[in-house]
């Protein structure tokens, strides 16, 4: 045992380690090297997220093609869930996404992946609607909040606004 009561290898109250996958997860932030499955990772959150029927969740990349890829990525888990992805649109939410095989569907999309000017744009105009329709943000290249100029402080400030919600945030 270690001076602290506890074996080796056993983490303490202190140095607990979250499951990303756990729900009661409120604030996770992750740093693992490049090509060591981030993505994958996410995409996993996202789906057990939506299949405990969590609530809705937004995706945040800092760039529309790292979008694009993620969205191409994500379609198949979700509809293997049943469960609809948005659109690939400049504004709006819950509009659905034209590759959607059942667009005859009612049911709104669950996922929604965008910049982070998309969302700090979504949340200039109707802040409580989209703090109470995302029950999880997860921020995609969290590092760049240390640029600096614009693309930092928007990211700096988007966390801020999110971190005073009541939402997951990864």
């Amino acid at each position: 045992a270690g001076t602290d009561g506890n074996t080796a290898g056993e983490p303490t109250d202190s140095g607990s380690v979250a499951s990303p996958l756990d729900t009661g997860t409120s604030r996770l932030l992750m740093s693992v090297p490049t090509s060591a499955g981030k993505t994958l990772l996410a995409q996993l959150i996202i789906c057990a997220h939506v299949a405990q029927d969590a609530g809705d969740v937004c995706y945040v990349t800092p760039l529309r093609s790292l979008g694009r890829e993620m969205r191409q990525s994500l379609r198949s888990r979700l509809a293997y869930l049943g469960r609809r992805l948005g659109a690939d649109l400049p504004d709006g939410f819950g509009t659905l996404d034209v590759d959607d095989q059942d667009a005859d569907s009612d049911e709104r999309p669950r996922v929604e992946v965008m910049t982070p000017e998309r969302l700090m744009n979504a949340l200039r105009q109707t802040p409580d609607a989209v703090l109470s329709r995302f029950s999880l943000f997860i921020i995609d290249e969290a590092h760049m909040i240390a640029q600096r100029g614009g693309r930092g402080l928007l990211l700096e400030g988007l966390l801020t606004v999110l971190d005073a919600s009541d939402a997951r945030l990864v």
